[in-house]
């Protein structure tokens, strides 16, 4: 199986896995990719096919959609915090269910093939990322933003280069805030004060998704700390759902058409 791989901007490429992409960001220097996907096809061949210079491997969290193809490359920097999020869940049998609850849903006609194409379990060193650390790829960086929210050691990577800020699933359409007693969630509150420091931050016109399409302006990011203000101020009411991956409670307002929150409904504020 082959990525659908498109340059979405300057020197910067999408790698699309079906259900999630990665990006590769190539400098004077260095590139870097950020996320592997869930370790569909081999990834790693792609990336040398665009460039065969000294490769960073970065995470914006440990699920299984972002951290699954990590096997592929010998190192990978992300959060500590998310450290055993990438090893529970990034095993062989979550992928397996990753692929068949997302491409099996969205693309059945390709889902033999994915299955086939997912790479064995395969060690390698975790090191870790923390805020303001800078990747310098040689005339283009990317510094890191700690964004506690989706997960509790989401990241987001500021290239000021193109005035793009990668996200994970921090800023996607369909929000999912997992459960603190997971190990590695968070509270409402902890995401919406994250979306807030994003918001204030400097350097960026567009956010960068890895779930459908993948550029969108920095507004999504104001109406996501809207959406999530009425959730936490009481003015929005949630309902009980369940859709593919997702449940829980999901938070729509119509002043925010076309996003959604999913939660715990005992999983707003802060202890």
């Amino acid at each position: 199986m082959k990525h659908n791989i498109k340059e979405i901007a300057p020197n910067t490429w999408c790698l699309n896995e079906m259900a999630v992409q990665s990006f590769l960001v190539v400098g004077e220097e260095r590139a870097a990719l950020i996320d592997t996907g869930a370790g569909m096809g081999n990834l790693a061949k792609e990336v040398k096919e665009i460039t065969d210079k000294p490769l960073y491997v970065l995470n914006t969290h440990g699920h299984v959609d972002h951290a699954g193809g990590n096997g592929q490359f010998p190192v990978v920097y992300l959060s500590e915090k998310d450290f055993q999020a990438s090893i529970d869940m990034c095993t062989y049998e979550k992928r397996k269910w990753y692929v068949e609850t997302r491409v099996g849903r969205f693309s059945p006609e390709h889902l033999e093939e994915a299955l086939q194409s997912l790479i064995p379990d395969q060690p390698y060193s975790r090191m870790a990322i923390r805020e303001g650390m800078v990747f310098s790829l040689g005339g283009h960086d990317l510094e890191v933003i700690e964004t506690p929210g989706h997960t509790l050691g989401s990241i987001c990577f500021l290239d000021r280069t193109n005035r793009l800020l990668f996200t994970g699933d921090m800023a996607n359409d369909s929000v999912i805030n997992h459960k603190k007693s997971v190990g590695y969630g968070t509270t409402v509150e902890t995401y919406h004060r994250s979306m807030e420091k994003l918001w204030n931050l400097d350097g960026y016109d567009q956010v960068v998704r890895f779930h459908g399409q993948p550029l969108k302006g920095r507004e999504q990011v104001k109406n996501l700390i809207g959406l999530t203000g009425k959730i936490l101020d009481g003015s929005l009411t949630g309902i009980q759902d369940k859709a593919g991956i997702r449940e829980g409670v999901n938070y729509r307002s119509e002043e925010f058409p076309g996003i959604e929150f999913w939660c715990d409904g005992d999983n707003i504020f802060d202890e």
